[in-house]
């Protein structure tokens, strides 16, 4: 089993490396989108960002490293939004409207790594949870922040809140990943375009983020 270790953020490196790393995580994306990780060599990488594989391989030191910094950029740009939003929620008189619009930018930036959601899913299937450091830093710390904060202001018990933001994040990732002859699959829709599904799907998890405020006894079926 491979140990993620610590990377160098982008404050770490001067800005010509920064631009460097950000050309390659870039042209990586741009490929897997298309083609798929398995079937992307580092060469094509290397040719797609103007760079030698060489280069890839220092900021990176593995075709494996260059798929984890795809995921890292996803949690980053999660990471530099996440006080706004919770900000934008504390201050809110409509929470479950709030939150719903939370989800909704959150849906679209997930959208935009669709490639990161594979990575992680592909992770979680082989080690059956994230691995440690994204758990620790990333993850727990989102479930915590969001978990209190909603718990706080809605009276619903943090675990209980806790739960429902990780089963929401992880249909999101999940349908975010699926391919587009699974999603019509799911929505029995022979026809219609990918967009089109994706929506439907948007729609249905954004009524489970403003879910995320109803009393337990509320959500509860009748015995």
């Amino acid at each position: 089993m491979r140990v993620i270790s610590a990377r160098p953020t982008v404050r770490d490196l001067d800005d010509s490396d920064s631009r460097t790393r950000t050309r390659i995580v870039s042209a990586a994306d741009s490929l897997f989108r298309r083609l798929g990780p398995a079937r992307v060599a580092l060469r094509r990488v290397a040719e797609e960002a103007g760079v030698s594989v060489g280069l890839i391989n220092y900021h990176f030191d593995s075709k494996q490293g260059l798929l984890e910094a795809l995921v890292d950029s996803f949690f980053s740009v999660v990471i530099e939004e996440e006080d706004r939003l919770l900000a934008a929620f504390e201050e809110s008189d409509d929470m479950a409207g709030s939150l719903e619009a939370v989800f909704r930018h959150g849906f679209g930036v997930a959208r935009q790594h669709r490639v990161a959601m594979r990575i992680i899913l592909t992770l979680v299937g082989q080690l059956g949870a994230l691995p440690v450091e994204w758990r620790n830093t990333r993850q727990g710390s989102f479930l915590t922040r969001w978990s209190t904060a909603i718990s706080r202001r809605s009276g619903v018990p943090p675990q209980v809140v806790r739960l429902r933001i990780h089963t929401l994040l992880a249909l999101t990732t999940r349908y975010v990943a699926a391919s587009e002859p699974e999603l019509k699959m799911i929505l029995d829709v022979e026809h219609g375009d990918l967009e089109s599904c994706r929506d439907a799907v948007e729609d249905h998890l954004a009524s489970l983020a403003r879910g995320l405020v109803t009393p337990v006894d509320a959500a509860s079926p009748p015995s």
